[in-house]
């Protein structure tokens, strides 16, 4: 979308338009925020000359780059006011709970991804994931992880998670099933895309399988490849 373009959607958004925005429209704005950081001051002042004129329906990007400009008391407040009137937007349940997070406030977090996921957004299952593993809820994290093994094939971050858990607990029972059932799905190209995933899997193969030929294989061609394996 040309810049000129969004530049106008944010002269009439939100709440000048003779229309209404709706939540195809308003991502949209969300995406282009993301993309270029000069329009999120603009996307504010806009708002902040009429806020009385702004439908709660229309909040969303507002929310969104309040958080960006890193206000985030406010961010909360309009995610919580656009929230109240579309409950069921996956993705903006999951900015406020970033919003959340940002905050301190870890149980609203996971609640907000909770209800992300269960509007089937699959990064709120990820990021419940990472914020129960982050802060230590080991029962929260295990309580999840039928779900995330449901799902590790979707996301290497969530495959990632669960191996860094099973790392973080190798007596655990089920920690060396855990590894060996991400590890089975994931081909060598997968292994070697990230860094953080190669050292997850060499110490997982180190720790739980002791297969030392494979090791040895992957190290070589995280040589070959530029990877960085030292800690």
């Amino acid at each position: 979308m040309k810049k000129s373009l969004i530049l106008l959607l944010l002269l009439l958004l939100p709440g000048l338009s003779l229309r209404a925005l709706d939540e195809a429209q308003q991502a949209k704005i969300v995406d282009q925020l993301n993309k270029d950081k000069t329009l999120v001051g603009q996307q504010i002042e806009t708002y902040e000359k009429t806020p009385g004129r702004v439908p709660d329906a229309e909040l969303w990007p507002v929310a969104v780059a309040y958080a960006m400009s890193g206000r985030l008391e406010e961010s909360e407040r309009l995610f919580q006011k656009y929230l109240a009137v579309k409950p069921d937007n996956a993705r903006a349940m999951r900015g406020y709970g970033a919003v959340q997070m940002s905050l301190g406030k870890v149980e609203g977090a996971v609640q907000a991804y909770t209800l992300g996921w269960k509007l089937g957004d699959l990064d709120s299952l990820k990021m419940k994931g990472v914020v129960l593993f982050s802060t230590g809820d080991k029962a929260g994290f295990r309580k999840l992880m039928p779900e995330l093994l449901a799902h590790k094939d979707r996301d290497i971050d969530i495959a990632n998670s669960l191996m860094a858990y099973a790392l973080d607990h190798p007596k655990d029972a089920e920690s060396a099933t855990v590894f060996a059932a991400v590890l089975k799905d994931l081909k060598d190209e997968q292994v070697l895309a990230r860094r953080d995933t190669t050292l997850l899997v060499i110490d997982g193969l180190i720790l739980f399988s002791k297969d030392t030929a494979r090791v040895a294989d992957l190290k070589r061609k995280a040589v070959e490849k530029g990877v960085d394996l030292k800690k």
